[in-house]
């Protein structure tokens, strides 16, 4: 293989084969060295564009948490997004998109966000940040909400629809080759579930 030149795609490179080594090491398993040498660039380059392993991944989650954003506008657009009908549209064509074709990041978002005093627990809450700004801006009523109202609703969307959709994503795959059932109606049963739960209370809470 012949020696690979450093274009300006360097660092999406190593962003690249940084989330690769990740989701297959560990965060903490992985090292500069071996990111270094998937990559194709020496060490210092690495460092050239982030000065820590830490600086990557924080460089992943926001490179995600801004695709997440661009959903939220694109999917907002609907008057009425608590319904169940558009409420299912938006989790399945939406969200459940955007986790598969984030996939690696997501699981290891999700790793690190266990760990206690993580910092990457930290960034998963600017998903609910994020979330709250758009439905501000088109939902004039929640604009009115005081500091109380506005945390539960957080707690609500966080909790409730975030983690829960988050995590079933994580499972899916496994849960559908332990059990032996088919992958789509799984996410039906979950979906299901979870406009019986989360869709019924913020229809309520929107009322």
């Amino acid at each position: 293989m012949g020696k690979r030149s450093y274009t300006p795609n360097a660092q999406q490179r190593i962003l690249e084969t940084a989330r690769n080594v990740f989701a297959q090491k560990g965060f903490d398993g992985a090292r500069v060295d071996e990111i270094a040498k998937e990559a194709g660039v020496p060490k210092s380059l690495i460092y050239y564009h982030f000065p820590s392993k830490e600086a990557i991944l924080e460089e992943l989650m926001n490179a995600c948490l801004a695709q997440y954003q661009a959903i939220l506008h694109e999917y907002f657009d609907d008057p009425v997004e608590a319904e169940p009908e558009v409420l299912l549209r938006h989790v399945q064509s939406g969200y459940l998109k955007f986790l598969e074709v984030n996939e690696d990041v997501i699981r290891i978002i999700s790793m690190e966000a266990l760990k206690k005093n993580s910092p990457a627990a930290k960034l998963t809450f600017k998903f609910v940040e994020s979330l709250m700004r758009v439905e501000e801006q088109r939902l004039p009523k929640l604009r009115n909400l005081d500091a109380q109202q506005r945390m539960h609703r957080m707690v609500m969307e966080f909790f409730a629809s975030f983690v829960p959709i988050t995590i079933f994503f994580c499972f899916r795959d496994a849960w559908s080759e332990y059990f032996k059932t088919d992958q789509e109606m799984v996410t039906q049963d979950f979906l299901h579930v979870y406009d019986a739960t989360y869709g019924a209370y913020r229809r309520q809470q929107d009322r």
